[in-house]
């Protein structure tokens, strides 16, 4: 229900049957034509559509080429000179693996949730969306005063002093000090679910790549230098607790921004930021956090159980395990671009459309999320699987981070895996945007259950490790999640299209599995010839593999993607006349990201024109877009009430 009893009284006082029982706007009421006098429609990040999710992936898009330019330039060096050992920030990420079950217990009514309410009432009642962010803000605060004064107890009265691991009751300590406030994510996670992407988008930046890279360098030399002097610990020790007191404290610094920019979007809604300290919070406000986060929790504890065994069964077996998991998760990060189309994140988008009613619109918001998973997934997998594991190999050897140079050897089973990581994480988004929790952690618990099994048999009864050596490791260590992934999500898709909305395979089959896939056999051939044939070329007239690999990345990025995927992708069908203008009015509303998007719609559009295919294989999108038009005139009545019947506000 959108409004109270009381409110809707008053509301009905005010506009007769304006509203129904269930708080629904009737939009052919006198009323409502009346309080719509004044409607305009929305523009950029206030207008409701897929042109909203997607430009605010755009948007990012910017950000996240300069971060990862940034990084592929710097990163093997930083490497060879933060952290020389790989099992550095490993000890820290094991100790953190001790507290993950006892998080998540306490996190139990602000699992997965805020994006979620937020999304659904932005829509329905602002009042009872700052109500939700109270209570979320309360219980992370309170809930972090718990873990962190109980554990810091255990670990100062329990542990004993006298061991040579001393060093591990500091980084304990130092780790669970980040229960609070805990609030980092939480404002950045409340401008996701009023899907404010383009301030989401800049946030996400200055925290990754200003914030914490620039604590993370000074505590870690801290460590090194400092801490790591004394015989006792050493720089190996040093380092691991530099990490985390850098990784803590930037948490402070990022929680204070992410809050002055939340407050100015709350502001023109007659909300401020000290309405949400307010400890007053509606009793169903309470019980519906804590019914959605019991459900949706109890997968993350058994996870979190079966984490804290599955990594000392790892240890037991294979002593190298802290070594060779950090070398994977390096692999798995750099596999991870493939997964770039999943910024476009739909939670929100879904609670917004689904928990309105409107069937058609959230049917339309999956065919499309389909598409740009897999139009980026083609694009950017070629290029990740022929381009990067040879380049990443010299480069990690000319910078000094030969230590990282197994990590190639985990790039092609990481690749594996990471494919269907982005349809599985959509279909959750999917699952718990329509309030269907129960499912979502249904079959969680059971690829948990898979997942352990193929771990205990990989290690106790074939003994890959043994008889394999490290060709069987590199690849176990990725692949294990990959079948339990797969099952989950073929099931949740099934579900999806049986209990929440239509997923029209056919309709967008075309543009998402047909199109790329010429397109990415060519640059992949191309590739193939680059890295074999014109990279060591110009490795040796440069005398430098370092500019060699930049020359590589840039034609990679912008030979291989602007000027052959894309307009092949358009010539074979990719686009009609709707996803096309969706894509068109994304590109204008993505900030700086516009001079890559720009080029790249000019481009598709010209071969759109040429292409045999154009407009045979269709998404529909009229009923979706009467139902867009009908929530945003919905919002801008709800807006006007919320005010009028609170104008304290």
């Amino acid at each position: 229900m959108s409004f109270k009893p009381d409110e809707l009284n008053r509301i009905n006082t005010l506009y007769p049957e304006l509203c129904n029982a269930d708080g629904q706007i009737n939009l052919e009421n006198e009323h409502a034509k009346n309080l719509l006098s004044d409607w305009k429609e929305p523009k950029a990040f206030d207008k409701i559509g897929y042109a909203r999710p997607l430009g605010g992936f755009f948007y990012e898009f910017f950000y996240y080429i300069l971060g990862t330019v940034i990084s592929l330039a710097i990163y093997p060096f930083i490497l060879s000179f933060m952290y020389p050992w790989p099992e550095s920030q490993s000890y820290a990420n094991l100790v953190g693996v001790i507290f993950l079950i006892f998080e998540n217990i306490f996190n139990i009514p602000t699992q997965f949730a805020i994006d979620r309410f937020v999304g659904e009432y932005r829509v329905k009642n602002t009042r009872k969306m700052i109500d939700f962010i109270r209570f979320y803000t309360w219980w992370q605060m309170m809930s972090g005063v718990f873990i962190v004064t109980g554990f810091s107890y255990y670990v100062f009265q329990i542990i004993n002093s006298d061991s040579t691991l001393v060093w591990a009751k500091w980084l304990m300590l130092i780790t669970i000090s980040r229960e609070y406030p805990a609030l980092q994510d939480f404002y950045i996670n409340c401008i996701r679910g009023m899907q404010k992407y383009d301030l989401e988008a800049k946030l996400n930046f200055i925290n990754q790549f200003i914030v914490s890279a620039v604590f993370e360098f000074g505590f870690v030399m801290f460590g090194k230098y400092i801490i790591g002097r004394n015989p006792i610990y050493g720089p190996l020790v040093g380092i691991s607790i530099g990490f985390a007191i850098g990784t803590y404290l930037d948490d402070f610094v990022s929680i204070f921004i992410n809050m002055f920019y939340f407050s100015k979007i709350i502001r023109p809604l007659g909300y401020t930021l000290k309405d949400c300290f307010i400890p007053q919070v509606e009793k169903d406000t309470i019980l519906k956090s804590i019914k959605f986060g019991i459900v949706v929790s109890i997968p993350g504890l058994i996870k979190a159980l079966f984490s804290g065994i599955t990594a000392f069964w790892w240890y037991s077996a294979l002593p190298a395990y802290l070594t060779l998991i950090t070398l994977s998760e390096f692999a798995d990060g750099i596999t991870n671009y493939i997964k770039i189309g999943g910024g476009i994140n739909i939670r929100p988008t879904i609670s917004e459309a689904y928990n309105s009613g409107q069937k058609n619109l959230t049917s339309y918001y999956i065919s499309m999320s389909w598409k740009f998973i897999m139009f980026f997934l083609f694009a950017l997998g070629t290029i990740v699987i022929v381009f990067l594991p040879s380049l990443l190999s010299v480069l990690l050897q000319v910078a000094g981070a030969e230590e990282y140079v197994l990590a190639v050897f985990f790039i092609i089973p990481n690749f594996i895996a990471t494919i269907i990581e982005q349809p599985v994480v959509t279909a959750e988004d999917t699952i718990l945007g329509a309030n269907k929790p129960l499912f979502n952690s249904a079959i969680m618990i059971v690829s948990y259950f898979v997942e352990v099994l193929l771990i205990f048999l990989s290690i106790n009864v074939f003994r890959i490790h043994e008889i394999w050596g490290l060709r069987g490791i590199f690849w176990l260590l990725p692949l294990i999640p990959f079948i339990p992934n797969l099952i989950r999500m073929i099931t949740s898709w099934i579900y999806i299209d049986k209990k929440i909305a239509r997923v029209h395979i056919k309709k967008f089959g075309w543009q998402s599995f047909i199109a790329p896939i010429i397109p990415a056999i060519i640059i992949g051939g191309i590739g193939f010839l680059w890295t074999h044939l014109v990279f060591p070329f110009l490795s040796d007239l440069t005398n430098s593999p370092l500019i060699a690999g930049v020359i590589t990345l840039i034609f990679a990025i912008v030979g291989c993607m602007l000027f052959i995927y894309f307009p092949l992708y358009a010539l074979f069908g990719g686009w009609d006349e709707h996803t096309l203008s969706v894509f068109q009015e994304a590109t204008e509303i993505s900030g700086p990201s516009r001079i890559f998007f720009g080029p790249i719609f000019k481009i598709s559009n010209w071969f759109v024109k040429k292409s045999p295919f154009h407009n045979r294989f269709p998404i529909p999108y009229k009923k979706a877009q009467e139902e867009a038009f009908e929530l945003m005139k919905i919002r801008h009545i709800k807006d006007k009430l919320v005010m009028q019947i609170y104008p304290q506000n």
